[in-house]
Order: structure tokens, then sequence, then C-alpha cells
């Protein structure tokens, strides 16, 4: 977060015209955010297979999705922790 790739994506997110007057490259930094979002989520995906053994349509239910988005709104998305204590308390009912 405190690197300089964080810091010009949070920039970019607070005031991307501002960022961009400034000589920031917006496209560029919003495309290599997007590209390592999805290298973590088909990681995630490759180990979710790898552990289970078979791919299947329940795998890509919406329920997943909605469930991990719970956990993130309950702990909170800007630290680890926070996302570590939302799962914590998604987990805990079951």
């Amino acid at each position: 977060i405190s690197s300089r790739f964080g810091l010009l994506l949070q920039g970019i997110r607070d005031n991307a015209p501002r960022m961009r007057a400034l000589g920031h490259p917006i496209l560029r930094a919003r495309l290599a955010a997007f590209v390592i979002a999805s290298l973590y989520a088909a990681i995630g995906g490759i180990l979710l297979t790898w552990e289970t053994r078979v791919i299947t349509p329940v795998a890509l239910d919406l329920s997943r999705a909605v469930w991990v988005l719970t956990a993130a709104v309950i702990g909170g998305t800007m630290s680890l922790s926070g996302s570590a204590i939302g799962v914590v308390v998604m987990v805990a009912p079951e």
C-alpha cells in the first residue's frame, strides 16, 4: 500500500484527472492492477481445482461470490487482518 505503485493506485482512485494532469500513466496503471488481480484470481482457481481435483459448475456459482463479498464487507478491504476477521465471522456460524 505504501509502495510507489500502491500510492499511484490510491491517487487514481481518489482523483484520476489530477493524477493524469501530474503526468502519471493512468491507463497503464489500471491495466497493471487488473492484470495483477486477474493473476491472483487465476492462482486461486488453480489451487481450488488442485485441492478438489474436479471442476464443476457449482464451483463457479453466484453464492460463492456473494459469500466472499459478504466476508469482505464485514471485515473491510483495507487490511488483510480485516478480511481475515470477515472470513472468521462468516465461517463461525457453520
